[in-house]
């Protein structure tokens, strides 16, 4: 087997969600390889020195966006209810607008009767030769 098969073999599997520490640990498994107790100890300094400040910034990053996430969560909280509110009083709107609206039909089918009846009265008084309406 060549040797770069055998580092092709030996290589971690990379996992792509966490790109930035793969290649570091992938880094300083090059500039520190062997096996022995010595070599082993470099490596494992090398990757604490550069993984402890990038764990850091990730785990600033993280509080940051968990506050960011309880905001956001809050004020869809807040949307929401206003949404809620909004839907209830339109809809009480629409109930006021149909009830409205049959009151209006209402009001105009008895206006219309109240002028036929007018009409027909006008004309019974005319039929009786009173001229004065």
């Amino acid at each position: 087997m060549s040797n770069s098969n055998h580092d092709d073999l030996c290589d971690p599997p990379i996992d792509s969600t966490t790109p930035r520490v793969e290649a570091v640990i992938n880094e300083a498994m090059k500039r520190f390889p062997g096996v022995s107790n010595a070599a082993q100890a470099r490596y494992y300094e090398a990757v604490h020195q550069e993984l402890a400040p990038l764990a850091r910034e990730l785990e600033r990053t993280c509080a940051e966006q968990s506050e960011r996430i309880t905001g956001l969560t809050e004020q869809h909280g807040r949307d929401s209810a206003e949404l809620r509110r909004l839907c209830a009083a339109r809809d009480e709107a629409k109930e006021r607008v149909r009830a409205l609206t049959a009151k209006c039909a209402l009001l105009s089918a008895l206006l219309d009767q109240a002028e036929s009846e007018r009409d027909s009265a006008i004309a019974a008084q005319k039929e009786k030769g009173n001229e004065w309406i």
